[in-house]
């Protein structure tokens, strides 16, 4: 299989692809060795991980640089990413023997209950190709430190970085009995679930998690299925709309278009919609679109060139149904996967860009009435991973998000500097860290009397 860098189409690596056989051989092999993960105490799967982090620490220049020729992802965000990587595992540790202790249940007389947390046995892990050593990492480090044993399979598109970082289990003590590599297209996905496996977890595409779970419709096994849809915001009429159309720009288009971390709808209030769009645009315009591993960059490639078609098709649907493009709006010429960044306005719920997760750098910007047309747009997609309300009156913000029912919430109230909730909301998507740790075990009752 080609690994081809996003932003030159040149073929900077080849790896092997596996087959059926290999991957039920590796799931063998995880399901011989889970007895023996399992019965190490939690002390020494504990400093295996402290290992596997000490060696991330010692290579970090260079994931960042894999992400930069594999992913397209700007050094800038690289950087961020392994950054977040080593915060997200420091949560992950401090809350992990909390989260798996013993709860004692009183029964009544002298009966009662301890209630254990065990592991799940082997779990199958299916990783998208956006912020991959992020999303490898939250799930597998929480996996393995309370006793799983676990098959990765990662976007075909990120070979390299899940290589690099399984590298890194290998070289804290981790062998293959204890965590498995699946390199492939999505039938290596398919082969992965057809194994008896004993737990799921897949982050990706909506579609893709939608097969997922019809595959596993008729196994009783636990999964957990994250899927990036649309993110929207709500900017109302009592904010400085410069600074909030900037922070919103670098937002939504930080790295290279909306991703788990992005917004991709913005509901604007129609007193300041037409300033508001003319300093979002002001602010696009200047964005540097081009060479990931340039500081300066601020938009690098889409991961394929299967993403332009998508995105083309995606912008077109919402032309044809009224929307007016502002900005962008097609591929850049040359070479690379590059998509100019674009703003739509005039855009609605009909159109797919508004109900479907984009590919690359797209924003879309709907005029809304009052706070009650918000709430309803915001709450009007399949999936919402996450809104936002940016408002100078943090009780107001606070009664409009208690009404919706996206996984996360979260409340800017313009001033520049003061925009960390969005930050931090991103680093506890999947999960909090306690979440995080017992998602991958299982109580298990043991009475007394």
């Amino acid at each position: 299989m080609k690994c081809i860098n996003p932003a030159t189409e040149e073929v900077i690596d080849r790896v092997t692809c596996d087959d059926r056989r290999s991957v039920h051989n590796k799931f063998r092999r995880l399901k011989e060795g889970y007895k023996r993960w399992r019965g190490r105490s939690y002390e020494e799967r504990f400093g295996a991980l402290v290992r596997m982090m000490d060696e991330l620490q010692k290579r970090e220049s260079e994931l960042a640089q894999i992400l930069v020729r594999e992913v397209g992802t700007p050094i800038v965000e690289a950087q961020r990413e392994v950054s977040y990587v080593r915060q997200r595992v420091e949560q992950v540790f401090a809350a992990a023997q909390e989260a798996v202790g013993q709860e004692v249940v009183a029964m009544g007389g002298a009966s009662g209950a301890t209630v254990r947390r065990v592991p799940l046995g082997v779990v199958a892990h299916l990783s998208s190709w956006h912020r991959p050593l992020a999303t490898g990492v939250e799930m597998m480090v929480p996996a393995l430190l309370v006793g799983n044993t676990v098959l990765y399979k990662p976007s075909e598109h990120t070979p390299l970085t899940a290589m690099m970082l399984v590298d890194l289990l290998r070289r804290a003590g981790l062998g293959e009995e204890v965590v498995a590599l699946v390199l492939g297209d999505g039938s290596m996905g398919d082969f992965v679930l057809d194994e008896p496996v004993d737990a799921v977890a897949y982050s990706g595409s909506a579609s893709t998690g939608r097969m997922v779970a019809e595959k596993l419709a008729r196994r009783m096994i636990p999964r957990h299925i994250e899927v990036g849809i649309t993110q929207g915001v709500y900017v109302c009429e009592d904010v400085d709309v410069k600074g909030v159309a900037d922070g919103v720009a670098e937002r939504a288009f930080r790295g290279g278009g909306p991703g788990c971390r992005g917004v991709d709808r913005i509901y604007v209030h129609e007193a300041v919609a037409r300033p508001f769009t003319d300093a979002l645009c002001q602010r696009v315009s200047t964005f540097d679109v081009g060479d990931p591993a340039r500081a300066t960059t601020t938009v690098g490639p889409v991961v394929c060139a299967r993403r332009i078609g998508q995105l083309e098709y995606q912008i077109g649907d919402a032309v044809q149904k009224g929307a007016r493009l502002l900005l962008g709006g097609r591929a850049r010429g040359g070479r690379g996967y590059f998509f100019a960044p674009t703003v739509l306005v005039d855009v609605d719920h009909r159109m797919l860009v508004m109900r479907e997760k984009t590919p690359g750098p797209v924003i879309c910007v709907q005029r809304v009435c009052d706070d009650a047309e918000a709430v309803h747009r915001l709450r009007d997609v399949d999936h919402g991973l996450r809104a936002g309300m940016i408002c100078g009156d943090r009780t107001r913000a606070e009664q409009v998000l208690r009404s919706l029912d996206a996984r996360g919430v979260y409340w800017w109230s313009g001033e520049r500097g003061n925009g960390e909730g969005e930050r931090d909301l991103a680093g506890v998507m999947a999960g909090s860290p306690h979440d995080a740790v017992r998602r991958f075990t299982r109580p298990q009752p043991w009475c007394v009397g």
